[in-house]
């Protein structure tokens, strides 16, 4: 009887690795920390022209080309929060109390050039760069307390609206989450949307998504412990 069992288990299982390999496996390979050799953390991630991805690092930014893995540093040695690309293909870096770019050499050498020169002497004390978006060719890099622009030739900068917490670029607008709800900035404005405080009011925005609409969002918020997918025409 056991040796009846045995033989059933063996067909069963070659069986379902034939099938698996005929039907073909998802190729899925994890990369420890030994590996890739930096922080556990990793706070974004960015795909070149080329298909090479780039991660914002708790230390460091990490360069995978699918085979090596290359470190790059900010001028201040600080975590890489956020990350934008634009059109030519020039990489944004968002760091704490730092902003820069990437741009090869001469060589094809990658470059990091700090953006902080162009920044007054009293604003330079910023924090956490979360979010950097391209958007009507300039650089925003937002953080709790400013927004930062870039134009390709000098740095403006903005106060934030009071108690903002997000900011998410979609259909190629500017949107900020705060208490008060959400707001579209554009140029230096902000302007609270109609009728987004009670989306935010008693619970906390998790997301918010673009739609197939461009005059329509998807809002995805916590409110005690129940999720609510909410669809919204604010972008007209």
């Amino acid at each position: 009887m056991k040796k009846y069992f045995a033989f059933i288990y063996c067909f069963l299982l070659f069986t379902q690795l034939s099938f698996s390999q005929e039907m073909g496996a998802l190729l899925l390979k994890n990369y420890n920390v030994e590996e890739f050799k930096a922080d556990a953390q990793n706070w974004y991630v960015l795909q070149d022209k080329r298909g090479v991805l780039f991660f914002g690092n708790t230390s460091r930014l990490l360069e995978f080309d699918g085979i090596s893995w290359n470190h790059y540093f900010n001028s201040n040695l600080s975590i890489i929060r956020s990350m934008g690309i634009d059109s030519s293909g020039t990489i944004f870096l968002g760091g704490s109390a730092e902003i820069g770019y990437l741009e090869p050499d001469q060589y094809g050498k990658i470059i990091y050039h700090s953006l902080n020169q162009y920044i007054p002497k009293d604003k330079q004390a910023f924090q956490d760069v979360w979010k950097t978006y391209i958007a009507d060719n300039k650089v925003y890099f937002f953080t709790r307390q400013n927004v930062i622009i870039w134009d390709y030739k000098k740095i403006t900068i903005i106060d934030m609206i009071p108690y903002a917490f997000f900011s998410f670029k979609l259909h190629n607008k500017n949107i900020v989450v705060s208490t008060k709800g959400l707001s579209l900035f554009k140029d230096t404005t902000f302007t609270i949307l109609k009728n987004t405080f009670d989306i935010v009011k008693g619970g906390g925005i998790i997301n918010l998504l673009e739609s197939d609409s461009a005059d329509k969002i998807f809002i995805i918020s916590d409110k005690k412990g129940h999720l609510s997918f909410v669809s919204y025409h604010i972008l007209k």
